[in-house]
Parts: C-alpha cells; sequence; structure tokens
C-alpha cells in the first residue's frame, strides 16, 4: 500500500495534465490485504481503473508469460510501465521497464515515466 500512496502523490497529484492511465490491480498476499480492508481511495485519481482480483489470476498470468524476468508463481507488488505504442493483444508487447517493489524501486519508476512522457 506504500507504493500506491507514492504513486498517487508523487505522480498523479503532482500533474493532472499528464496523459497517462493506471491500471491497479489487487489481490490478497498476506493477512492484512483482504479485500474487507481495502480501501481503493488510496490511489484516488480518475486515471486509476481499480480491479479486485481474489484469485490472482492476473498476478498469476503475468508471471506465466514471462513479460519480465519473475521467478515466482504470482507477479505482485509490481509496477508495469508501457508506452503509447504498446499493444494488448494475446500477450502485451512493447514494455518500457518494470520494477518491484513498487515504492523500493519508486525512483527508477519516476525516471522512467519522465523520459517516457519526454520530460527528461
Amino acid at each position: 500500500m506504500l507504493g500506491a500512496r507514492w504513486v498517487q502523490k508523487e505522480i498523479l497529484a503532482k500533474d493532472s495534465t499528464i496523459d497517462l492511465r493506471v491500471y491497479a490491480i489487487w489481490f490478497n498476499m498476506y493477512p492484512g490485504d483482504r479485500r474487507s480492508r481495502w480501501n481503493p481511495k488510496r490511489i484516488s485519481d480518475p486515471r486509476v481503473m481499480h480491479y479486485w482480483d481474489e484469485k490472482k489470476i492476473v498476478g498469476r498470468w503475468l508471471a506465466d508469460q514471462q513479460i519480465v524476468d519473475y521467478p515466482d508463481e504470482v507477479l505482485w507488488d509490481a509496477y508495469l510501465l508501457f508506452g503509447p505504442e504498446a499493444s494488448w493483444n494475446e500477450t502485451p508487447r512493447t514494455l518500457n521497464t518494470w520494477g518491484r517493489p513498487v515504492y523500493p524501486d519508486r525512483k527508477r519508476l519516476a525516471a522512467s515515466l519522465k523520459e517516457l512522457l519526454g520530460l527528461i
């Protein structure tokens, strides 16, 4: 949740004009992650689409597709950054960068996003 709060405060809230879409996919990895404790307002920006994935289908699918070099069964607490040319057919194409966990990797996420948006 720390990564989500950081994205809201340091990326989304700082510039509401950036043409950006965020897909936040939430699921339970620890006991405190259960849906009854989930607050989608942690990222309240209108550019964010929230999804609750009880069965971890997306995290398992991303790990299975080998889009990123991740050895575990479920990809979680991660970001995947795609540019405007990205296409999502059977598998996502043209991944710009990815990282995990989000909060510890926040500097690389911010730098990659600035570069992608032409702000560097």
